[in-house]
């Protein structure tokens, strides 16, 4: 959650009801694809005033159980005679995405470091020609 202020609330993780608070949540699944998970569809307004409740739950292994929020996102199809699922992009969600074979960084960076990332970009242009490109 970054630096978005939740606390636990009647054993719920809660936090602030304004979507730029949030990353989104990308995925790698078959070393190929990055699903892409857009804060409107993970914070949901449960009637608690200006907390919203978030439906992560943390656990120690390296899984993810994926739930309601996802699959409202995304079209899903199971094929149990292959063992395969399919997914396609919700249209009620459209800035959930699938993105094949790339790093989605654009995605990656939050809203608020976009100035930083300017300042870094201003600070690389003053190199010499040697040092940004290190191959």
């Amino acid at each position: 959650m970054h630096e978005t202020q939740y606390e636990l609330i009647d054993d719920m993780l809660m936090g602030p009801c304004t979507l730029d608070s949030y990353w989104s949540v990308s995925l790698f699944v078959n070393d190929r694809y990055y699903i892409k998970l857009a804060p409107e569809s993970f914070v949901m307004d449960i009637g608690k005033g200006d907390k919203c409740f978030l439906p992560f739950q943390y656990n120690d292994v390296d899984e993810w159980v994926l739930g309601e929020p996802f699959f409202r996102s995304f079209y899903t199809v199971f094929d149990d005679s292959k063992g395969l699922v399919g997914l396609a992009p919700s249209i009620n969600y459209i800035h959930s995405s699938i993105i094949e074979g790339i790093v989605p960084n654009d995605e990656l960076v939050h809203p608020h470091y976009e100035e930083q990332k300017k300042e870094e970009d201003d600070k690389k242009k003053n190199l010499p020609d040697d040092m940004n490109n290190p191959i």
